[in-house]
């Protein structure tokens, strides 16, 4: 189809199918438009935080990433759409005409509902803004050295993940001498619903590390330096010095409203609703992938693993239409958790094991991914 394309967002599945919708479609006019030209690869994310890596080692350039494949690069920050006008509007008025449009703009976990100021309270999506409020964070802990009580709260994957990054750094930092890491979860236990035996080498890693978990602690607001928990016994206050949030993640409000403005469909769960070609199933020219896309034939868990692979997909989808083969969600993706300590944790459907050779087998993948871009060659689709 002739047109201007304009892929709205720089997430992981924008990302993965920029070179294949060159390849089948070279002379589009094709323009990607996101709020910052550097992406954190989402698997790396707690290896940077634990100091493993620096923070280059896992940032991907999508703006040569785009000039490689002579795609136009935008940088805005989207903060509405147009659909009747099929113009995407930024924070700075400017108006973006498109065609077709293929939203990817990820997803942001809300603050709990409170007073104070919620300084030290930040939530593990978006990356750009985590990034940022981390780094002041440091900054701010050098200056004002001392224990603190770091607090995860969500015990899924990203949460023991970010739990044993914490621990890791409040281990060799001086500044950070003393402190605590708690990890809370309104479930029974850590990676429910996934492999038990899994399950069990996290939490049993994780007491080992030092961090303590808190079960039956759902997150219902914040105080005064203090978060606040509903238990079985009432309401109880956790204080923080740093509280990540790695609950549900939730598609950014302005676009479920300009959606819901314009007649586009969403899903009760706030993301665009689509089919198994990630279209919209209610408006022609429109795609959704990622953390803002909801499918409604299939369930797809939110995760880099699932964004990523996606992107094939999605090229084809764009490129070919009704033609296109449809996406179909793995059953059991692998799932490599890095104890931040030169190990990591393997997991894939029931089974799990743990080692030294899990985390070089992680690191190697890692690495490997954010070199393909840098080189200009395909990029794999995530992990088996």
């Amino acid at each position: 189809m002739s047109g201007r394309l304009l892929l709205l967002g720089g997430g992981h599945t924008h990302l993965a199918a920029l070179e294949r919708l060159r390849a089948l479609q070279p002379r589009r006019h094709v323009s990607l438009l996101a709020p910052s030209r550097r992406l954190l690869y989402s698997g790396m994310m707690p290896g940077w935080m634990a100091g493993q890596y620096r923070f280059e080692d896992c940032a991907i350039d999508l703006r040569a990433h785009c000039e490689r494949l002579g795609v136009e690069w935008i940088e805005a920050e989207a903060i509405d759409i147009r659909f009747d006008q099929r113009c995407v509007i930024d924070a700075r008025g400017g108006g973006h005409d498109y065609s077709e449009l293929s939203i990817n703009v990820g997803s942001a976990i809300p603050l709990p509902p409170g007073t104070g100021d919620p300084i030290g309270v930040v939530g593990a999506k978006p990356f750009a803004l985590f990034t940022e409020t981390w780094e002041a964070w440091l900054a701010a802990l050098e200056r004002a050295p001392g224990a603190r009580s770091l607090v995860v709260v969500g015990a899924g994957a990203a949460g023991v993940e970010l739990a044993f990054a914490l621990a890791s750094r409040a281990a060799r930092e001086a500044s950070l001498a003393g402190s605590t890491v708690l990890l809370c979860t309104a479930g029974a236990g850590v990676l429910e619903g996934q492999s038990r035996i899994g399950a069990w080498l996290a939490a049993r890693s994780l007491q080992r590390a030092g961090v303590k978990v808190l079960a039956g602690h759902r997150l219902v607001g914040r105080e005064h330096g203090a978060l606040v928990f509903e238990t079985a016994g009432g309401r109880k206050r956790v204080e923080y010095g740093f509280a990540l949030l790695a609950t549900g993640a939730e598609p950014p409000a302005w676009l479920g409203a300009a959606a819901r403005r314009h007649g586009v469909a969403v899903a009760p769960d706030g993301g665009i609703a689509v089919d198994s070609r990630l279209r919209s199933v209610s408006s022609d020219g429109v795609w959704a992938s990622g953390d803002c896309a909801s499918f409604v034939d299939q369930r797809v868990p939110r995760s880099g693993v699932h964004a990523l692979r996606q992107g094939p997909a999605l090229a084809e989808s764009i490129a070919r239409g009704s033609d296109a083969a449809p996406y179909r969600a793995q059953r059991r993706a692998l799932a490599l958790l890095n104890r931040c300590d030169g190990s990591a944790i393997a997991i894939r459907g029931p089974l799990a094991a743990a080692g030294a050779w899990a985390w070089r087998w992680k690191d190697d993948i890692d690495r490997r991914f954010i070199a393909r871009f840098r080189s200009g060659g395909q990029a794999s689709a995530g992990r088996g």
